[in-house]
This record gives C-alpha cells, structure tokens and sequence, in this order.
C-alpha cells in the first residue's frame, strides 16, 4: 500500500489474522527510490500478510471487512500508538479460518467499494456497519454467492479542484469515473474554454 502523509501522523497497519499497530510515521525515516525499508509489524503465523495500511484521521473510525462479507468500524481512539515492529494488538475476533481482506479509514458517511472474487463491485457507507469495540466479530453486511468473497475493499476517491486560468472546476467519483491522473488534470487544464459573457455577445450582434 502508499499514501501520502505527514511526518506528524500516525500510521495503521492491519494484518489478514486480525492484528493491527498504529506507530508514529517519524519512525520509518525518509529514503530514496531503492531502500529495502523497515519493518512495520510482526506477523504471527506464515499464512498471514498485511491486508491495509492508511493515516490516521482524527475523530474516525477504521472499517474492516472480511472475506466472507463480515465487517465492522471501530474508532481509532482504541488503538494506541507504540512503537513500529511490534505485534500490535488485536482488530478483529477472528473465528475459524474468517480472514480479514482489507481495511479503510474514514469517516461514518464515507463510502469504500467492496470487489468480490466474482468480479462484483459493490458500494457501502461505513455507517452500514455496526460500530462495535476492539475486538469484535464482524457482522454480515453484504450478501455472497456460493465460493464467493470479498476479495479488495477501496476507500471511495473524495472530490478533488482542478484549476484552470482563475476557474475553478470539482469533480468527484460520483459523477467522473475518470482515474485521478497527472495525464487527465493536464488534460483538462488544456480543454477548459471560457465562455463569452452576455455583454459582449450583445456587442457582436449589433455590429
């Protein structure tokens, strides 16, 4: 995973068997393109992986979903900050071979998109999830098929300005499915026309 963030936030890690650590960014130092990087969390058994890692928000909640369409919020204030490469503590009260697919931050309207193994794409508020406290087992909020699971789950993209020449213009994921990239901003920037004011249409006519 990548994301921008601040020096002076905190990081979450969340991991596939439920275990999560939240560790200030200070500590993983800056680098260049080919660093190998450190160590964020230590994994317990050999099947389990780093499913999502985010900044921490203020005053929010991080929502995690299973595979088997399970899924919960609970607020960042219930994990405490330590130190980086550590067992962190648990997320979720996994039960059988139940596995964490994935984990976004946000707020109780924000929207994340659930992609399940069957190529369905599926999007949900976070307050469709019950807010429940660390650990709990997850509640079922979506619907699968025979051998079907969530197998991604993606924070909705929020609304972003494009500038162009003293015109400010918003587009957001609800009405633009265009990917956020520096190719389409440019793009854009170069299309954007502006329109003749009244006056001088009027002006224009006369003549």
């Amino acid at each position: 995973a990548a994301c921008l963030i601040y020096t002076s936030s905190d990081v979450l890690l969340v991991t596939s068997h439920g275990q999560a650590i939240r560790f200030s960014a200070q500590q993983v130092r800056p680098m260049g393109l080919g660093a190998a990087g450190v160590q964020g969390i230590k994994l317990g058994a050999d099947n389990d992986r780093v499913v999502a890692m985010d900044a921490v928000q203020s005053e929010a909640d991080v929502l995690l979903v299973a595979e088997s369409g399970e899924a919960n919020r609970t607020a960042l204030t219930e994990f405490p900050t330590k130190g980086r490469y550590g067992k962190g503590v648990r997320a979720w009260k996994t039960q059988d071979r139940t596995r964490i697919t994935g984990a976004v931050i946000g707020q109780s309207d924000s929207i994340a998109i659930l992609l399940t193994s069957k190529g369905k794409a599926r999007a949900m508020k976070f307050d469709k999830a019950p807010r429940l406290g660390r650990p709990a087992k997850g509640r079922s909020i979506v619907q699968l098929e025979d051998k079907e699971i969530v197998a991604r789950v993606i924070p909705c993209q929020e609304p972003f300005v494009i500038e162009t020449k003293g015109h400010t213009k918003q587009r957001t994921a609800k009405t633009k499915n265009t990917p956020r990239t520096d190719a389409n901003i440019k793009g854009a920037a170069t299309t954007t026309k502006r329109k003749p004011s009244k006056s001088r249409t009027q002006k224009n006519t006369s003549k």
